[in-house]
């Protein structure tokens, strides 16, 4: 899959354990799997909390922890601080304006308008006004849905 992400602001972010046999692509959504203890992607209509958006791909070997672990760890950016802001791929017929609710779409790279509760993923960040007809090649401004809410 393409990098698609764009970093226009972000927290500092945190490690998180991943399976390096599972390809894990740059900015893609992602999620804990509590079962099996690793970060995996969020699929379309996961219910399942978004743990927030991949900075790096599988595998990472430049993580400075110095042991031979952490090249079975990705750095996410979390949005704890509800300061993360991306530019991500849209949906083909949706129209986003400012402070949409978005759930992630045809791929984890991907929002589609109209999260519920269960699978907000980010808002639709467009202060300015603006609105983002979506379709191939157009990427609307998000802000990650910080965790716990």
């Amino acid at each position: 899959m393409a990098n698609i992400m764009r970093a226009v602001k972000q927290s500092d972010p945190e490690a998180y354990a991943i399976d390096p046999a599972i390809q894990h692509d740059e900015g893609n959504f992602v999620k804990w799997d509590a079962g099996t203890s690793l970060l995996v992607a969020q699929a379309a209509g996961d219910a399942r909390p978004c743990q927030g958006v991949l900075m790096d791909a599988n595998p990472v070997a430049s993580l400075p922890f110095g042991t031979a672990s952490s090249k079975n760890r990705v750095l996410v950016s979390s949005g704890k601080f509800a300061n993360d802001i991306y530019r991500m791929k849209t949906t083909f017929g949706d129209t986003y304006a400012h402070l949409d609710t978005l759930e992630v779409g045809a791929d984890s790279q991907t929002v589609v308008k109209g999260a519920t509760a269960n699978n907000l993923v980010a808002i639709a960040w467009l202060p300015d006004g603006t609105t983002v007809t979506g379709g191939p090649g157009a990427e609307v401004t998000i802000k990650i849905k910080p965790q716990g809410v």
